[in-house]
């Protein structure tokens, strides 16, 4: 499944959840942070204007990809799965990213992202 995040670095401790309020709302009866279009887009993968961020704090500064990467880990560990399912495919060096996270089936991953973005910072 694919799925837009809104990295926040260097923030008082390291959560997920929420959505960012600058992007916007999704389609109605769509999960926010989910990204539906972006498997069917061989062209680009980049998420529609209307899909609402998945908020990730880290408390790992933007350096280096040290934020990225305390976001792929935080990601991994709110989801259930293992480091190595949850892939970066685009914004490396952006605040909003595009990850792929697998591992384990489809329901399960959007009945976790439901409850991630209802409760802000789990």
């Amino acid at each position: 499944m694919r799925l837009t995040i809104r990295v926040s670095p260097r923030s008082a401790r390291t959560s997920v959840g929420g959505s960012s309020p600058a992007s916007g709302a999704g389609a109605p009866g769509e999960s926010p942070a989910e990204n539906p279009t972006a498997a069917d887009d061989p062209t680009n993968g980049s998420p529609p204007d209307a899909a609402t961020p998945l908020v990730v704090r880290v408390t790992a500064p933007a350096v280096d990809g040290q934020a990225t990467e305390s976001a792929l880990r935080a990601l991994a560990t709110a989801f259930g799965v293992r480091r190595r399912e949850v892939v970066l495919v685009r914004g490396a060096t952006s605040r909003t990213k595009i990850v792929e996270i697998s591992g384990l089936p489809e329901s399960a991953l959007r009945s976790r992202l439901a409850e991630l973005t209802a409760t802000p910072g789990k």
